[in-house]
């Protein structure tokens, strides 16, 4: 592992632990000694769909993996799989999700909160879509959508530090 991956593994460690200082949706599980590799919860309302029957659930595992070409070259299916089954979102397919934009040296920070966003139904996109039969019942059920109108980080007990 070069220098500068080392550097960015460790900024971007740094810049994660302050996120989730800041929210109680998110938690840490479990990160290997390089930082490259993390399990989080994200203690969130989301769908499933379980023999053919959607269902709002509570909670979603999800890893995050940053390969060591992560600074030049950034895909979902590469940096996050879900590990909780069968979510029912317009943008997961089986372990994939799609959280938009996800750029090379994308912090940790930017990437949980999008998958956030996703899990909850606070975004979607239904013309880019990675599972149609979802999209489809989304198009149907926008009045549920989203599933929580609660940020990932403004909560009440978000305290301001003096400076």
């Amino acid at each position: 592992m070069d220098d500068i991956f080392t550097r960015f593994l460790r900024n971007n460690a740094s810049d994660f632990n302050r996120c989730l200082q800041m929210t109680d949706v998110v938690r840490l599980l479990a990160q290997d000694d390089v930082l490259q590799h993390y399990l989080l919860y994200f203690d969130c309302p989301s769908l499933v769909r379980t023999e053919g029957v959607v269902q709002q659930i509570h909670g979603v595992l999800v890893e995050l993996y940053f390969p060591e070409d992560y600074e030049c070259h950034a895909e979902c299916k590469e940096v996050i799989s879900l590990r909780t089954p069968d979510i029912f979102l317009p943008q997961v397919q089986q372990t994939s999700i799609c959280v938009g934009a996800l750029y090379p040296g994308m912090l940790a920070s930017k990437v949980t909160e999008a998958i956030y966003s996703i899990l909850t139904g606070q975004r979607y996109n239904l013309a880019s879509v990675l599972n149609t039969d979802a999209s489809v019942w989304v198009r149907s059920h926008l009045d549920m959508m989203p599933l929580t109108r609660k940020s990932m980080t403004n909560y009440p007990n978000t305290r301001l530090l003096d400076v």
